[in-house]
């Protein structure tokens, strides 16, 4: 399970003017909610990438850098060095 620093996401500000509240789980890991109107937003890539924790970052068998990567029904962290290390993290 990937452990996420929700303090390093950046903040970002609602179409309605009020910021964006970070909601550290769900189907396809954190992602922005508005607490006036409910909008929701995704989390860019980098940034999400950059609040995870650090030993999460590299892989725990090869040592590459981890990817995010977003199917149809989940997200997760994936070894970079892919199909020679299959090593991933679930949300």
């Amino acid at each position: 399970m990937v452990s996420i620093n929700v303090y390093k996401i950046p903040p970002k500000l609602c179409p309605c003017g009020r910021k964006f509240a970070v909601i550290p789980e769900g189907k396809f890991g954190p992602f922005y909610r508005c607490p006036r109107c409910g909008e929701t937003a995704s989390i860019d890539d980098i940034d999400l990438l950059k609040a995870v924790v650090p030993d999460q970052r590299t892989c725990a068998k090869c040592g590459q850098p981890m990817k995010y990567l977003r199917t149809e029904t989940a997200a997760f962290l994936a070894c970079s060095a892919y199909p020679e290390c299959d090593y991933h993290l679930k949300f």
